[in-house]
């Protein structure tokens, strides 16, 4: 047979036999093999599957007895809270640390298993936080909100609430909102309130477009010192310590703001309230007569007109316990007033630590007048913002760093903040914003916005700076991300090896061009978490 199989001839009939013998055979062997074969195979693939379900059933067991199960609930509670809520930042205090407790930054977590369901709703601290806005909404909508807000009202056992409420005078079921608000009187300690000063719709037919002036502090006064319950002879807030307060109109004579004065005549109602901002674009700003000696933390404006003796009464009144004071000076000062410069300030904020001012290229003059008269010898942090910064002039970079000079803070001053400044000239800008920073020698962290920014200005930052900002429209962040690199390379290797790294950053400034690059984000921080930063680095 060798012969045959190393040829390519045709087998003889006697070889064509033997073959044909051979190859019944081979087969009548290969049948049982086979037949063995397909009962491993079956027994293998039984093995198989009975190995796949032991290693599942192996896997939930260590899961069982996993560390992670054995994490008491305030531990799970405190790691999502982390992830709902925002860093706080102690130099901005007066953004004030919002944690997103609702419902519906907790729902991804509440999904997860039914025990994190009910750790979240049994951490009393998500559900603190109570927004009603019932300006446009009909009595049934109203009543469900009540009710949602009186479940959180439960969950969140004895802690004090922050409440806020958005109201307007045309809305026939305010009263609703208003007994809510006194059923939970003893616990609330943060308080917003927006009143919108609206034409009643059932006065006539043609309803006055310009409503009774003094609607919505009437409203204020029913919300907040007068009991609408019989059985509730007294109203009082003892936990409150912070007062929001927001209104709005179509004209300025539409509001009487000196009727907030006897919504505060009472401060025995209100023991513990420390803060109060008070905004009202639309209104005339005048005086009040109000409990402004106990306050730590005061927000004025914005105002449709002002005075700057008003500003300087009141500021008068809070030099005992004010430490964060937040201006925002965006309407009309009245300049019929005479104001003088004094040589030295004649208003001592002691205690002042934090100060926040917000102005227009219009009212310029009247903010940087205004700090003139401020001796602040406490001040850690400065926020400047210019509102529109389409006109800039570099003037009010020197007056600053003139003012910080008579202020008394230039050994406490480590945050500054300047927002909408042109500090695209090299040679004048860089002159006054080395004056800036010679009367701030403990600068630690400094954030600057704008539409440009010279690059000989790095050459300036001081030695002190360990944590810079720098946020340009998008155009120019081009032109400086090569200077930007050679700064922060210098800076690197100038360092000493045990000091303090420094942090830079160089980011795109909010504006009209980057509104869909800013929305990308959103949704990606909305995908992936709440603690997404993009940043050009």
């Amino acid at each position: 047979m060798d012969e045959l199989f190393n040829s390519n001839r045709a087998p003889s009939p006697q070889e064509w036999a033997s073959t044909q013998s051979l190859l019944e055979l081979c087969d009548q062997e290969l049948t049982p093999v086979d037949s063995q074969i397909a009962d491993l195979q079956k027994q293998l693939d039984k093995l198989i599957s009975r190995r796949s379900v032991l290693q599942t059933n192996r896997r939930k067991y260590l899961d069982t007895l996993s560390a992670r199960r054995r994490l008491p609930p305030e531990i799970i509670a405190s790691f999502i809270q982390l992830a709902v809520a925002p860093p706080y930042d102690d130099d901005l205090p007066q953004q004030r640390w919002q944690a997103k407790r609702g419902s519906e930054s907790t729902l991804p977590f509440m999904l997860v298993s039914r025990e994190w369901y009910g750790t979240v709703c049994g951490f009393a601290h998500f559900w603190t936080e109570l927004k009603l806005d019932v300006a446009s909404a009909s009595g049934g909508e109203i009543q469900h909100l009540i009710e949602m807000a009186s479940k959180r009202v439960e969950r969140a056992s004895e802690l004090a609430l922050s409440l806020t409420i958005s109201l307007s005078t045309s809305n026939e079921w305010n009263d609703k909102v208003v007994e809510f608000a006194h059923s939970i009187s003893s616990r609330v300690g943060a308080f917003g309130i927006s009143v919108e000063a609206n034409p009643d719709p059932d006065s006539n037919t043609y309803p006055n477009p310009n409503p009774n002036p003094n609607m919505a502090a009437g409203l204020l006064a029913r919300l907040l010192l007068n009991p609408l319950s019989p059985t509730q002879r007294t109203l009082e807030w003892p936990k409150l310590h912070t007062v929001d307060i927001n209104m709005r109109s179509r004209s300025p004579a539409n509001i009487n703001l000196r009727r907030l004065g006897y919504v505060f005549s009472a401060p025995e109602k209100f023991p513990a309230m420390r803060g109060l901002a008070i905004a009202a674009p639309q209104c005339d700003f005048s005086v009040l007569s109000m409990p402004w000696s106990g306050l730590s933390t005061l927000s004025l404006g914005p105002f449709h007109t002002y005075k700057f003796g008003d500003y300087t009464s009141i500021l008068k009144q809070c030099t005992g316990e004010l430490r964060v004071l937040n201006l925002c000076m965006c309407g009309t000062p009245e300049r019929s007033e005479q104001i003088l410069l004094t040589l030295a300030p004649i208003i001592h904020l002691v205690h002042v630590t934090h100060l926040q001012l917000e102005y227009t290229p219009m009212n310029e003059w009247f903010s940087f007048a205004l700090l003139w008269y401020l001796y602040l010898p406490s001040l850690q942090s400065l926020t400047c913002t210019a509102v529109d910064g389409s006109r800039r002039s570099k003037t009010e970079i020197s007056q600053l760093a003139e003012i910080l000079q008579k202020s008394g803070c230039q050994e406490s001053l480590r945050y500054l903040e300047l927002n909408n400044f042109d500090l695209s000239l090299e040679a004048d800008t860089t002159v006054d914003l080395r004056s800036v920073f010679v009367e701030t020698p403990r600068l630690s962290r400094l954030k600057i916005t704008g539409h440009k920014l010279h690059p000989g200005l790095w050459s300036i930052i001081p030695e002190s700076v360990q944590d810079l900002t720098v946020q340009l429209w998008l155009p120019a962040i081009g032109d400086l991300r090569p200077s930007f690199d050679e700064f922060v390379r210098s800076r690197s290797l100038s360092a000493v090896p045990s000091s303090t790294p420094m942090k830079a950053r160089l980011d795109i400034a909010d504006g009209r061009d980057v509104a869909s690059f800013r929305k990308k984000i959103d949704a990606l921080q909305a995908q992936f978490g709440s603690l997404l930063n993009v940043v050009i680095d």
